[in-house]
């Protein structure tokens, strides 16, 4: 099915975009069995739509990050500079400044070609104040820089105004124009633009990047036209994706949407409950920027299900980044039963639970909280694991096996409760019409023979509340065993 739709031609530093474009929109069957693909097959024309807009994006941030326009191709010697805040936020207060740090040290470590050099970790009361650093900072500090080599600068803050960088290029740089200075949310931007495949996830990092470049700009009209005509591509792209959930809620199949804080484990961890051979997980911060789906069947029921693979989250995610994914993620924030995938090992554990759960909780609804399972995974790394009550946590090892049988029995039951279904065992005639609708209308899960007439068997069936009264009011003569 081919659609040819016809984008106005805009123009942003002087080079203006596609007037018009070919879209091919595939068709796909839904298949169960099969991993259910976001669309990655990106024409010609799309990739010059993306490259047109990237490099335009590129062009305009110039002017604060020097380095920044050819990323893939240069190697970067940076600095990483940990703040040290003397009031943490309530997700932080679990964690330490040294774990900050690796964390900050691993983002820059995603980046081909980027390698930390030094890192140092500086107290600061306020980060939000022009000047971040007191004079004493601000003397070590440029020193510190200076030997060290650096042509990057990687300040762990949220965002940096203007007024910031241009005091941090004065007292700790010297003015030298060919230090970049990055700040947390460009950092996650630039690993983001290396990690997108598809062209959904290309538009949503666009889309995130221009309120950051608003806030550099004053020239806020250009921004909002460009912005315009994204939402609108990125609109028309997820009709296409929302045709697979329309045929999955119409099949009444039901969605497990799996989240977790990045590099988790969320793809091995679905791999090794779908047994799908094909997934190739990655040990990577951000690997998934798309959201995929994957299908197997319930152990004991048969019952056809998805598991939905998401992006993760981290720490202090900005805003923005979420917003430019949080129509994409509507699908999966619907699903039937939410996993939140917890890496027990992980020395910062604690506060990337508290960090996953916050981030839910302001994007998905009270009631699919209450119901989420917590499966805290790794556990054979972990000599101790601190005693929970907690009927909704679940310890697994994705390595070792230990733990699957028991969770794929938790999802089930969960799922079969969330669908109405019964459990019913009735007593029906080897081979009559009961038999059949039966095994046509429900989901047989055991049969054995009748003790007191070999012609009968018991049939321990699922019925959802609907097709049992149906079944009974057609067979009233059937004896309900259980």
């Amino acid at each position: 099915m081919n659609i040819l739709r016809k984008i106005s031609k805009f123009s942003l530093n002087g080079q203006n975009l596609p007037i018009c474009r070919l879209i091919k929109i595939p068709k796909r069957k839904f298949c169960l069995k099969n991993r259910l693909q976001t669309e990655q097959e990106i024409s010609l024309d799309e990739n010059l739509y993306w490259d047109n807009l990237q490099s335009s994006l590129d062009e305009s941030s110039k002017a604060i990050y020097p380095n920044s326009s050819k990323l893939l191709k240069a190697e970067k010697n940076v600095f990483v500079l940990q703040l040290k805040m003397q009031y943490k936020s309530k997700a932080r207060q679990s964690t330490s400044a040294d774990l900050q740090l690796a964390e900050s040290i691993s983002l820059v470590e995603t980046l081909d070609n980027w390698k930390v050099i030094e890192s140092h970790i500086v107290g600061t009361k306020k980060s939000s104040s022009r000047e971040i650093f007191g004079s004493g900072n601000q003397d070590l500090l440029s020193k510190k820089i200076s030997s060290s080599g650096a042509d990057t600068l990687f300040i762990v803050i949220d965002r940096l105004t203007n007024l910031q960088v241009n005091g941090l290029r004065q007292t700790l740089l010297g003015n030298n124009p060919n230090i970049a200075i990055y700040d947390r949310y460009k950092i996650v931007l630039e690993i983001f633009k290396r990690n997108a495949r598809s062209s959904i996830a290309k538009l949503q990092i666009a889309l995130a990047e221009i309120p950051y470049l608003r806030h550099k700009f004053e020239n806020n009209e250009l921004f909002k036209n460009v912005e315009k005509r994204i939402r609108k591509e990125l609109d028309f792209k997820l009709k296409t994706r929302s045709l697979l959930n329309t045929q999955r809620r119409e099949k009444q199949i039901p969605l497990v949407s799996v989240f977790g804080y990045t590099n988790v484990g969320k793809t091995t961890f679905i791999k090794s409950i779908t047994n799908d051979e094909k997934l190739k997980p990655k040990n990577q911060l951000f690997a998934t920027l798309d959201i995929t789906y994957h299908g197997a069947s319930l152990c004991n029921s048969n019952q056809d299900i998805i598991f939905a693979d998401t992006i993760g989250f981290i720490n202090d995610i900005p805003h923005n980044l979420i917003e430019a994914f949080k129509t994409s993620l509507s699908d999966a924030l619907n699903a039937d039963l939410f996993i939140h995938l917890v890496d027990s090992s992980h020395p910062d554990r604690e506060a990337q639970e508290k960090s996953v759960n916050k981030i839910l909780l302001d994007l998905a609804p009270e009631e699919k909280m209450k119901d989420m399972l917590t499966v805290y995974n790794k556990i054979d790394k972990v000599k101790h694991f601190p005693k929970s009550s907690d009927t909704e946590r679940i310890m697994i090892s994705c390595k070792k096996g230990d733990g699957l049988i028991e969770l794929r029995n938790l999802i089930e039951k969960k799922i079969l409760k969330k669908l109405g279904y019964l459990e019913i065992t009735l007593r029906v005639a080897q081979g009559s019409e009961e038999f059949s609708y039966l095994y046509k209308n429900s989901i047989v899960k055991e049969v054995s023979e009748c003790d007191q007439d070999s012609n009968f068997v018991n049939l321990k069936v699922l019925f959802n509340k609907s097709n049992a009264l149906k079944f009974i009011k057609i067979y009233p003569n059937v004896k309900i065993s259980k």
